[in-house]
């Protein structure tokens, strides 16, 4: 069943890209789920194979028309989703092969778009590193060896012939990475934000206490923030308490005034005893623009 948990008041504000002069594209359904990584041992939770239906399932429940997907760590990982979901086209980091490199593709932060809602006209990545622009380049923790991105695409709504910006990222959970990261995510989506319409997606590891968080908060709006209603939506199982507060993943946009009728954390499980298919819960949300 889908629970209420807050109605609020919408709050609209800001005025669409300079230039633009589009009819309105119809509502965006957006999606985010780290699915933890196949090889992830965590107490009480089933192996890859056992999980990968019910991870998927989600993805079926929300029919978005764009989402990322985290902790995709090879080819393998990433080839079950891709059958299960042929509506979309996925864009995701792959190795040129001109220098060496741990592996030939790296979908930590996979977006996943519909393919016959939107055209892509363009898309990279930068790392959360100290040189975003150089490949494999390590991250901002110095005690540990991890490399992380942001896969970004510009894509054209066909039928509105609106241009966006869509960004999903995998912030690192060792400090001060999430601290470093967020001020290069906000440079790096400013530019595009003049431009067209922005929405940044991803498991950011950083709850809105959070000094990342804020930094984000300061140029990016939260799509939980402008809901008009929010909803845990728990299926027919009991699920564990949820505290807002302690939320880590994230729908955040800027570069136009977006309208959020619906915002979602999905807390459905399965199996007896119920269990949910990953250490995350999918978060959706519905956006006007």
């Amino acid at each position: 069943m889908r629970m209420p948990l807050v109605v609020a008041a919408l709050v609209a504000a800001g005025c669409g890209p300079s230039g633009s002069a589009h009819p309105s594209p119809a509502p965006l359904q957006v999606m985010t789920y780290n699915v933890m990584c196949s090889f992830c041992v965590e107490e009480g939770m089933d192996d890859w194979a056992t999980r990968l239906p019910h991870l998927q399932a989600a993805i079926t429940r929300h029919d978005p028309d764009l989402f990322g997907l985290e902790e995709l760590l090879s080819q393998n990982d990433l080839a079950p989703f891709e059958k299960a979901n042929p509506q979309y086209t996925p864009v995701y980091y792959i190795d040129p092969g001109t220098g060496p490199a741990p592996f030939p593709i790296y979908p930590d932060a996979t977006i996943f778009y519909r393919t016959s809602r939107f055209t892509l006209v363009q898309h990279g990545v930068y790392w959360l590193s100290p040189t975003p622009d150089a490949a494999w380049s390590e991250g901002f923790a110095t005690h540990v060896q991890e490399w992380r991105l942001v896969d970004w695409a510009e894509l054209v709504d066909k039928p509105s012939g609106q241009h966006l910006y869509f960004a999903a990222t995998h912030f690192d959970n060792n400090a001060p990475s999430q601290a470093k990261s967020a001020p290069l995510v906000v440079s790096r989506s400013a530019p595009w934000a003049k431009k067209m319409p922005v929405i940044l997606v991803g498991d950011f590891n950083s709850t809105p206490s959070s000094d990342a968080y804020h930094t984000l908060a300061g140029t990016f709006t939260n799509s939980y923030d402008l809901a008009d209603s929010l909803f845990i939506d728990v299926g027919t199982e009991p699920t564990p308490a949820w505290d807002p507060s302690q939320r880590i993943d994230h729908i955040w946009f800027q570069g136009h005034a977006f309208k959020v009728p619906a915002w979602t954390v999905d807390m459905h499980l399965y199996g007896d005893p119920p269990r949910p298919p990953s250490d995350h819960f999918p978060v959706a949300a519905t956006l006007d623009w």
